[in-house]
């Protein structure tokens, strides 16, 4: 967008904000937009920490429910057909 704006429309631009705003409202405005780039920076980088927490806790439970479901015996273990065995015998 700016590819077609060249140096001398630049100037003119800046030269009519200059006679609009002044020299110190030029100053608080671009003051006011750098805390705003800032703080949409400081909430940007928050949200991606807090992404990356939730990442880091899904694979966690991920990973431990794959050592539970590993550590558990077969469903048809020897005690569970000892126990069919008794309860046929009844």
């Amino acid at each position: 967008m700016l590819a077609f704006i060249g140096g001398s429309e630049i100037i003119f631009i800046v030269l009519i904000v200059l006679l609009l705003f002044g020299t110190k409202g030029v100053a608080g405005l671009a003051k006011t937009v750098g805390q705003g780039m800032s703080e949409f920076k400081k909430v940007s980088d928050d949200l991606k920490n807090e992404m990356s927490k939730v990442e880091n806790i899904v694979k966690t439970a991920e990973t431990d429910t794959s050592i539970h479901k590993s550590s558990m015996p077969p469903e048809n273990s020897d005690n569970q057909q000892k126990k069919e065995e008794k309860d046929s015998s009844k």
